[in-house]
Parts: structure tokens; sequence; C-alpha cells
């Protein structure tokens, strides 16, 4: 099955993907639009100071639960309403760095014929003492 479809991606923490083996207190992820990125195109939106609140519960689901394909974390609406968001107008080759618990979403690019193409990193601190490299975790 080819996937198509125009995602948005739901509010969550980028430390809700990543619970055995990256300590959020000793990493960041860096978020780079290779293409000018505003509302249109369906830029960041970000939830400040939102990390202050540790690790979040998330309603987990697949966008194709048959194929379990296309995973996705969710933050509820009743912990969005505590925090204003921030729509980020990037330009080609800005840099957004974010802690891992910052709350945070893409919404839908409305653009014809055009991706919204990104450069993510996720770092991760190898010294921190609750780190544990992905082809240890069991």
């Amino acid at each position: 099955e080819t996937f198509t479809a125009n995602i948005e991606l739901p509010a969550h923490q980028e430390s809700s993907y990543f619970k055995k083996n990256i300590d959020p207190y000793n990493a960041a992820v860096v978020w780079i639009p290779i293409f000018d990125c505003g509302p249109n195109e369906g830029s960041l939106e970000i939830y400040p100071e939102s990390h202050k609140l540790g690790d979040i519960k998330h309603k987990s689901e697949y966008l194709n639960a048959k194929q379990k394909k296309h995973f996705r974390n969710q933050v509820s609406s009743e912990v969005l309403k505590k925090f204003k968001s921030m729509r980020l107008h990037t330009k080609k080759g800005d840099c957004a760095i974010q802690h891992f618990d910052l709350i945070h979403r893409s919404a839908k690019n409305h653009t014809e014929n055009k991706v919204r193409y990104t450069i993510l990193l996720r770092t991760g601190n190898l010294m921190s003492p609750n780190f544990i490299p992905s082809s240890w975790a069991s």
C-alpha cells in the first residue's frame, strides 16, 4: 500500500517515541527546513514552556492499524489548553532546537505538489546515566 495522504502530525513530545534509550533531559531535537515553511506549508507549531511538565501521557495509534504503519502519539486537548501555541515561520536553512519534552506539532501542508521537506536530528548525551544505545535495548 502506498500512503499518499497529506498528514498532519498531532501535538506530541519527541520523548514519547524514545522512552527506552534517550534521557529527555540530556537530549534535543534539531529541525531544519529545506524550503521556506509557513502556515500554508504545514509549519512547526510549538507550545512554549510545555517541556516543564516532563513526561506526559499520550494517546497512541496507527494511522493504518491493519498493517501497523504510521504510528502516532498525541497529547490530549486538556493538556494543550494549558499553553498558548506559537507557529514557526521559517526560511530555508533556519534551525529550531527544542527540548525532547517540548510539545509540538506540524499542520497540514495546503500547497499543491510541494512536500514540506525538513532535516530532523535527534541528539542524546552518550554520557548520560540513563542512555541505553538502541542496539542494546530489549
